[in-house]
């Protein structure tokens, strides 16, 4: 959200600095993001051998579908997205086909090609030697930085808008989150006392992980000065860079996962922003938007962010106890059932 605050009239050049690297947040979601569902797949995998594939798509997609849909149509019948725009929409294809009709839902067509491919590759998986499934981890999170590196010169004569279209949210390009996150979760899941040598230094290589966040990103040397982008498309920034961020996620984790959480004051939090974070993802720049015309009629700006905040908290708490929450009543509702059919069967 801060990132997209840069964007409001008025905001001062230091805040536009650092708010531009707040794209590191969606980097930040796609280690997790492989780390929790990764992990819950292979916990299935090693307690029944298998994979449930309709129960797997079930959990992912009635999560994410319904509100993405909602609001999806709101926009159109807004007129915030054109007719032409609609069908990528429909079909998460907008990361290739138009990330500006919904630009922020270029991530989120990646997570959705992550549901649907993961447990594929985990059943086609299942009977591979471990010795070669790890060497294809390797390989998957090797892929997506040396694809960047070919592409990489091509994309830095074109413009900003052909960075972002072509370069920047195309799934292939984006994966080094992802498997790293699915790779920690392998390792918790399959080699335990690797994990537990991990956890046991979690705090030096939460250090480290911090550490090489900040150098990655908000250092000059890496990602420029600049307040306009385009120093995203610096060499550094462009190819490894993705990369050196989502290891130092990566390198948080073990700490992160085993550090419990004793206060209140940071939990109740925590959970609030974890259960709206998505309604937050889908609307927040709906809200920008909507105080951008209000700082053009005279709102100062140093009430334009707490407006912002304000505004999307609101605004995501009604998409989540209007349609987040009844999809996930269905989804239990249709899990209950398949189990069920499953038992007398």
């Amino acid at each position: 959200m801060v990132h997209h605050f840069r964007h409001i009239p008025g905001a001062p050049e230091w805040l536009q600095w650092f708010a531009l690297r707040g794209y590191i947040g969606v980097d930040l979601f796609f280690v997790l993001s492989g780390w929790l569902i990764g992990g819950q797949l292979f916990r299935e995998v090693q307690r029944t051998g298998t994979v449930e594939l309709r129960r797997f798509w079930v959990k992912r997609w009635f999560r994410t579908l319904p509100a993405y849909y909602v609001v999806l149509a709101v926009l159109v019948v807004s007129r915030r997205i054109s007719l032409p725009e609609l069908p990528a929409m429909v079909v998460f294809a907008q990361n290739y086909a138009n990330p500006w009709g919904w630009v922020v839902t270029w991530s989120l067509c990646i997570e959705e090609h992550f549901y649907l491919a993961l447990p594929l590759v985990a059943l086609a998986t299942l009977r591979a030697p471990m010795r070669a499934v790890w060497v294809i981890g390797g390989l998957a999170l090797l892929l997506s930085p040396a694809l960047r590196w070919a592409s990489f010169g091509e994309m830095a004569r074109g413009s900003y808008g052909d960075f972002v279209g072509n370069f920047y949210s195309p799934t292939h390009l984006r994966l080094d989150g992802l498997v790293f996150g699915v790779l920690l979760a392998a390792v918790r899941t399959f080699r335990p006392q690797t994990w537990t040598r991990a956890t046991s230094r979690g705090g030096v290589l939460a250090v480290a992980g911090t550490v090489l966040v900040v150098a990655s990103t908000f250092t000059p040397w890496a990602t420029g000065s600049g307040v306009d982008g385009l120093d995203r498309m610096r060499f550094f920034a462009a190819v490894p860079g993705f990369f050196m961020v989502s290891l130092g996620v990566a390198l948080m984790i073990p700490w992160a996962s085993s550090a419990p959480v004793r206060h209140r004051w940071i939990a109740l939090p925590a959970v609030f922003v974890a259960e709206h974070a998505y309604a937050l993802y889908l609307t927040h720049e709906q809200v920008i938007g909507a105080v951008k015309r209000l700082v053009v009629r005279g709102l100062p700006y140093a009430v334009a962010p707490v407006a912002v905040a304000i505004g999307a908290v609101l605004v995501a708490v009604a998409l989540r106890q209007l349609v987040e929450k009844p999809g996930l009543k269905l989804r239990e509702r249709m899990l209950v059932s398949r189990g069920r059919v499953g038992t007398s069967a």
